[in-house]
């Protein structure tokens, strides 16, 4: 599960899951995860699913939106990036579990050529 949680300002600790419609950003009472900042646009950015990877978006915001320092208009995130807009810190958070190998090839990477075929009678 994705998810962007809020590190500083007012609303420190809210969680805001990633579904399938985008997370919106900005300053107006409309959007999904409202920041009261003067610095941030009443419509500033977006956060959506693409396939398996979320992505980040400027709308076109006055002051931009920065991942990890570095200012975007369109990003992909990866767990632990932080977006900065405004003066409020967001993380991102991806706890999807990481798909193990089979247990045949875990060791060597190869599959296990140990177990013999059985014939039928």
């Amino acid at each position: 599960m994705a998810y962007i949680r809020i590190r500083t300002g007012p609303n420190k600790g809210k969680q805001f899951e990633i579904k399938d419609a985008p997370l919106t950003i900005g300053r107006e009472d409309n959007q999904i995860i409202q920041i009261l900042d003067q610095g941030v646009s009443r419509s500033h950015a977006e956060i959506f699913h693409l396939g398996e990877m979320c992505f980040v978006r400027d709308l076109g915001s006055t002051n931009g939106t920065f991942v990890n320092d570095v200012k975007v208009t369109e990003e992909s995130l990866k767990a632990g990036d932080e977006l900065l807009i405004g003066t409020t810190i967001l993380a991102f958070v991806d706890d999807a579990p990481v798909p193990a190998p089979p247990a045949a090839m875990a060791a060597s990477g190869k599959p296990d050529k140990t177990e013999k075929p059985t014939k039928g009678k």
